[in-house]
């Protein structure tokens, strides 16, 4: 009976062998499966491995493998050099029989998958037996369990990523997986119809999606300064979300996951969280407030609050697993953590927004994270805000499929509230239910810029205008059809043209909601209907079959 031992000495040589045998084909197929020199037991062959690599990368390998030996000889001399290293102090023997002995055992190079396997499952074990026990010591010295199973199941993603090589796939297969969904969403648009169709996950707005195409698999960046409403802006997004089944997780570190709670329960019911905080409430208020809370327990919607990334992404893995995960929000990036020491508060920003692109390419799921945006952008009286605004890191910008930025229009809201020469404000107080100034003056103009898309259109000039009711936490979409006013001022070299966007905020289109704050609007002539085109009317049978006739006899 042959030993295990035996079996993996066997393969072990064998894959050094067809590596000096035919190295044109033996080489990259080692490479591209994963191949390192701590797949060998034996430490001559990880010696031998890395000559080859070491000549492979230095030289290439001949064209044609029955010429290879030029290649064994410069693995020869490699090694020896390896050997000789003062590093090394001769503690490794690898003599030029035990190289020409591994030689003459190969038989055929199709041996390689069989010997690849035995070596990946070999090294597996030793990986994930290593692991158990720094997972066992972790224990002993009195770590959480949450956190030691966190670190266990980061080291096993990792064993299982260098364990099973390079993700190839050819070209043909990837190309026919995109023609897939080209297909399919031909079928959805034209066929069924469906003229709002969106690829990926659809946001609210019509408008927006045709811009962003959708929220798709990727790290998508939601910047802002503090209180312009970014998390209002998620918030709105997610109620349109889980109303429509799609699982969303949400890591909530800016806020107790109770104060984050009463701000969708406050967006729902139109009660206005301080009112009902300091028992202002109406009897309908608090009927309305239960109706919400009862809709909002349906809400696939799960609330953590991981600081620690590579603890987020142990929880991510498994709830995609189990089907539960199909957006990630995370509030927001910068007060992420990692386990690991960093020498500055940029190389972890660097490290956390590397996790979090991972989490979204390997789960293929979107992943939002909040940012916070540095105050570069508020000097000299303030600018509009770009990606590179992104505070803590340049890889923010870098590692993002998508960046959106919000930026509250000061300019306009000043310019409603400065009377002009009669006195009278040019504030739209019909964006509130009441026509009240005093309501109004909780309405903040917001800038939705769309910073940077990998799959869209993008730019400083890629906007929309919306208007945040700061009451209920909640957004709509303004007049983005609208005009700017052209103001000019100065005469010859003085002269000075300035854009007012206040029209393109003095109204709202009307979204999925469809609840009484819509009707007010309605009613006060403030609401855009949102229509989308119709479909083009089905042609009747009989006709389409004259069409055809007649198309045929003028043939």
């Amino acid at each position: 009976m042959i030993e295990k031992g035996e079996i993996v000495a066997e393969a072990e040589s064998g894959i050094i062998g067809g590596a000096l045998t035919w190295p044109a084909n033996v080489v990259p197929r080692c490479i591209e499966a994963g191949v390192t020199a701590d797949w060998f037991s034996s430490d001559k062959w990880k010696v031998a491995w890395c000559a080859v690599l070491d000549v492979f990368g230095e030289h290439g390998v001949p064209a044609d493998d029955g010429d290879n030996a030029g290649f064994v000889l410069a693995v020869l001399d490699r090694v020896r050099k390896i050997i000789m290293a003062p590093d090394s102090q001769g503690k490794v023997d690898v003599s030029t029989a035990d190289i020409q002995k591994a030689m003459d055992g190969v038989v055929v190079v199709s041996h390689l998958d069989y010997h690849l396997q035995v070596l990946r499952s070999e090294v597996m074990l030793r990986r994930l037996s290593k692991a158990q026990g720094e997972f066992t010591k972790a224990l002993s010295i009195g770590l959480d369990p949450s956190d030691a199973i966190a670190e266990l199941n980061t080291r096993i993603t990792s064993i299982l990523a260098s364990s099973m090589g390079a993700k190839t796939v050819p070209p043909a297969k990837i190309l026919d997986r995109i023609l897939d969904t080209y297909r399919e969403a031909h079928r959805i648009r034209i066929d069924e119809h469906r003229l709002d169709y969106t690829p990926g996950i659809p946001l609210p707005w019509p408008a927006v999606n045709q811009k962003a195409n959708g929220v798709q698999e990727g790290l998508y960046y939601v910047g802002a300064r503090p209180s312009v409403g970014k998390t209002a802006f998620m918030l709105n997004l997610i109620r349109f979300w889980c109303e429509r089944g799609i699982n969303v997780g949400f890591d909530s570190l800016d806020m107790a996951v109770v104060q984050l709670m009463k701000r969708p329960l406050g967006e729902y019911s139109r009660v206005s969280f301080n009112k009902a905080s300091f028992g202002t409430t109406t009897r309908e208020d608090l009927a309305a407030m239960e109706r919400a809370t009862a809709e909002i327990a349906k809400w696939p919607l799960t609330l953590v609050d991981f600081r620690d990334v590579d603890r987020l992404r142990a929880w991510a893995v498994a709830m995609r697993a189990v089907g539960k995960l199909d957006v990630l929000v995370v509030d927001f990036v910068q007060l992420l953590r990692a386990s690991r020491r960093f020498s500055n508060t940029e190389e972890r920003i660097e490290y956390v927004s590397g996790v979090l692109k991972s989490i979204a390419i390997d789960l293929n799921i979107p992943v939002i994270a909040l940012s916070q945006l540095n105050r570069e952008c508020e000097k000299d009286g303030g600018r509009v805000p770009t990606a590179s605004d992104l505070r803590g890191s340049g890889a923010l910008e870098q590692d993002a499929f998508a960046v959106w930025i919000l930026h509250r229009e000061k300019e306009v809201k000043t310019a409603w509230m400065t009377p002009d020469s009669t006195g009278k404000l040019g504030a739209p107080i019909g964006l509130t239910p009441s026509c009240s100034l005093v309501e109004f003056k909780g309405i903040d103009p917001v800038r939705m810029i769309i910073a940077k898309n990998q799959n869209g259109q993008a730019g400083p000039d890629i906007w929309f205008p919306f208007v945040f009711y700061k009451k209920y936490c909640c957004i709509m979409l303004g007049n983005w059809e609208a005009q700017p006013l052209v103001k000019s001022s100065g005469y010859g070299v003085t002269a000075k043209t300035t854009s007012d966007y206040s029209p393109l905020y003095s109204k709202v289109h009307a979204d999925w909601r469809h609840d009484p704050l819509e009707a007010a609007l309605r009613q006060n002539g403030t609401l855009i209907e949102e229509v989308l085109p119709q479909p083009p009317p089905p042609v009747p049978q009989d006709l389409a079959t004259v069409a055809d006739d007649d198309e045929e006899e003028e043939v």
